[in-house]
């Protein structure tokens, strides 16, 4: 399999539609008031939204996002608002991402974890405290996500992700997997997205390390551009698709033939990411953080998957130097609060703008690391 470049197929001409461009300055009474009854709800017994059983939008709900309608759209709230997603994995990055999609108001959100709340998990979540050391994570947090926008329906789901029945998904428009699920957990629950016409997205943070994966499977969306015409700002809207391939597909990807001046664009922390995935393989866990044993292995890994990678040998090693490798072996049971929000932040925007049918920014692997900002590279075989 070879690295494909990311490709759209336009559905339709691009006489598209025109809109006029609004510019807001002011908040509105009613959207400050609406904003003070949510402040007072009470974080502890919050009461959380019935799911929405109607497009329409009540007079209430105008206000409150009366901005965000301002900026992307009347049709994209009321879609955000019948959304339903499924978050599994409790943790920093996961914190991140229901405070903003929450905040957005999205329709129906459900948490599912299994594990209890321990002491570590209060470094970088900030929807727990001391209190919450015992209860189930899901449970516990479920109370200040709700506080956030009571609007939002909120359910909680105390059991693993990978003991879920494949007709369990079946219920939501996207899987959200985060945090150190296995990676042939994400391929069994990829896989049940795909059969089931799922939208489905993966992301972990290991230290000063991050990735978000996407699988959009034939994505349709409207892409928005503005057009000054004698003075006048509109914007034009085109219908576009996308297609993705699986995870599984991605992971695959080999590099034989590929130009170093290509290679060199992809993230070493992809690389390191596969290698990791490797020792997980192996070894039925992360690596230790202070395991010289892991670190020699992770160093091996290396080796082996430059060679059977395809690429260019000079350039491989370049990009996947042993500080890479290091730095995941030693931070891979690690969640960081600033690199959780910086991920969470590219992972929120992108479950907005698909559940809203936007164009998103991702396509297929978002890595970051503690020398790169940020890379967005289209991996893996185009799907049929």
């Amino acid at each position: 399999m070879t690295p494909t470049t990311r490709s759209r197929k336009r559905t339709t001409s691009d006489q598209g539609e025109d809109i006029a461009i609004a510019n807001v300055t002011a908040q509105s009474p009613s959207s400050r008031k609406a904003k003070k009854r949510k402040d007072d709800v009470d974080p502890e017994q919050p009461a959380t939204a019935p799911e929405p059983t109607s497009n329409a939008m009540s007079e209430e709900e105008m206000a409150l996002y009366d901005r965000q309608i301002r900026l992307w759209g009347l049709e994209a709230q009321t879609k955000m608002r019948t959304s339903r997603i499924l978050i599994a994995g409790i943790c920093g990055l996961s914190n991140e991402i229901c405070k903003n999609i929450v905040l957005a108001g999205v329709g129906k959100v459900t948490l599912l974890d299994a594990h209890s709340v321990v002491e570590r998990d209060l470094g970088a979540q900030f929807f727990l405290t001391a209190e919450d050391v015992g209860k189930n994570i899901a449970e516990a947090a479920a109370p200040r996500i709700t506080n956030l926008n009571p609007r939002v329906h909120l359910n909680t789901i105390s059991k693993d992700v990978g003991s879920m029945p494949n007709e369990f998904f079946k219920d939501f428009d996207l899987v959200l997997v985060a945090g150190k699920v296995p990676f042939a957990t994400l391929v069994r629950i990829n896989n049940i997205c795909r059969e089931q016409r799922i939208k489905f997205i993966s992301c972990a943070v290991f230290g000063t390390n991050g990735y978000m994966f996407s699988d959009l499977l034939e994505y349709e969306y409207v892409e928005e551009r503005n057009q000054t015409t004698d003075g006048v700002t509109t914007v034009k809207r085109t219908k576009k698709s996308e297609t993705y391939c699986s995870l599984e597909t991605a992971r695959a990807t080999k590099f034989n033939g590929m130009k170093p001046k290509l290679l060199k664009r992809i993230s070493p922390v992809y690389f390191g990411l596969q290698i990791l995935w490797e020792f997980e393989d192996a070894h039925k866990r992360l690596p230790a953080p202070d395991s010289k044993e892991d670190l020699e292995s992770m160093l091996a890994l290396r080796s082996e998957y430059i060679s059977a990678s395809g690429g260019d040998v000079k350039v491989m090693n370049a990009l996947i130097t042993p500080d890479v490798v290091r730095s995941l072996a030693q931070e891979a049971e690690l969640e960081l609060s600033p690199v959780c929000a910086i991920v969470g932040g590219i992972v929120s925007q992108d479950v907005l703008n698909i559940v809203s049918a936007k164009e998103v920014d991702v396509c297929n692997f978002f890595c970051f690391g503690d020398t790169v900002g940020g890379v967005v590279k289209a991996l893996g075989a185009v799907s049929s």
